[in-house]
């Protein structure tokens, strides 16, 4: 699985428009599309640094680039006050070109993926991964039904989507599955890769994880996942704190 980088081009903290700094939990995640065709994410990033409007997404994704203005434990303004208070945001750009879309649903489906990853979301959960659309029908905050009619432009669905997203996050634990198939289950290593993903900043909540694992059986592969991730995380020289 090809991995991308995200550019953080954060907002300045406490701009009462955009940036706020209120504290976000994150429950989920929510994509939009931005309806700005052509525009790029520094674009969309320049246009949030210097507007005054009560708007702001935590990532925006192009055909070459993923930049992020707001941090994951922090509100953006993006579907409503509910949504707000419970989702992190991703804005798909808007492009015509089909080979530039496609550019764009790749990065959107890593985004995701990764997101679902960290956060232990499960991406056929609506309260996970959500749309703009889904979230407008549940609490009628705002009319937008985007990124449907974006994703339609193109021959493809909200479905579509979702299932890339499993599939990538499979891809990504088959390979880890088979990076350490010979060794043994042992319930310590995969609490030490629990605890130290937590250090580094990546695994939100350990204990939580911690009690799942001692619940599983010997014949469980939950504990490749930490395991792997963390190994990850420590080639890629992510430091614990």
């Amino acid at each position: 699985m090809q991995e991308y980088e995200i550019i953080q081009d954060f907002l300045q903290l406490g701009r009462e428009y955009n940036r706020p700094g209120t504290e976000l939990v994150p429950q989920g995640l929510t994509v939009h599309e931005t309806a700005t065709p052509g525009a790029t994410s520094n674009n969309e990033s320049a246009y949030f640094h210097n507007a005054y409007r009560e708007a702001s997404a935590h990532f925006f994704v192009d055909y070459s680039a993923i930049v992020q203005i707001i941090p994951e434990d922090e509100v953006a303004w993006h579907a409503g006050p509910t949504a707000n208070r419970r989702f992190l945001s991703v804005e798909l750009c808007h492009f015509t070109d089909p080979e530039k879309f496609q550019e764009v649903w790749k990065r959107g489906v890593w985004l995701a993926s990764m997101l679902c990853r960290k956060y232990q979301w499960e991406p056929s959960n609506m309260n996970q991964l959500n749309s703009h659309a889904w979230v407008s029908e549940q609490w009628g905050e705002t009319d937008h039904t985007d990124p449907v009619g974006y994703f339609q432009m193109h021959g493809r669905t909200w479905e579509d989507f979702v299932n890339d997203v499993a599939k990538n996050m499979q891809g990504v634990i088959e390979p880890m599955a088979k990076l350490i198939e010979k060794e043994p289950w042992k319930i310590e290593q995969g609490i030490a890769a629990i605890k130290n993903l937590s250090l580094r900043g990546i695994l939100v909540e350990p204990d939580q994880h911690i009690a799942k694992l001692k619940d599983a059986d010997e014949n469980s592969l939950d504990w490749v996942l930490f395991v792997g991730l963390d190994r990850i995380a420590e080639k890629a020289g992510i430091k614990k704190e």
